[in-house]
């Protein structure tokens, strides 16, 4: 898993199973119109490496789960992800992540 470490880490926010519902953040999403109510309503970030804040602890893991203390609202289920590779042509030149 820690073969992901340096790439980003972003979410979809849908609606594919009710999910925005069952979590309390319909209500969230109110103002984004779409042609079916189940459609995704956004992208979030879930990790950024480098970052000073809790985006930037690596969440993935094969071998254990730490819930947190605060009460919240947690889902554990199952996900899907998607690996590419993308190039960024900037000044210094092209970097490919």
């Amino acid at each position: 898993m820690a073969l992901y470490s340096t790439c980003i880490g972003l979410g979809i926010a849908g609606n594919f199973a009710l999910h925005l519902q069952q979590a309390g953040e319909l209500e969230d999403f109110k103002e984004i119109v779409t042609d079916d109510d189940s459609a995704p309503k956004g992208m979030f970030p879930f990790y950024l490496p480098h970052h000073a804040g809790r985006l930037g602890r690596y969440p993935l893991s094969s071998k254990r789960l730490i819930l947190p203390e605060d009460p919240v609202n947690v889902q554990a289920e199952p996900e899907v992800a998607l690996v590419l590779g993308c190039a960024c042509k900037n000044s210094t030149g092209i970097s490919v992540c």
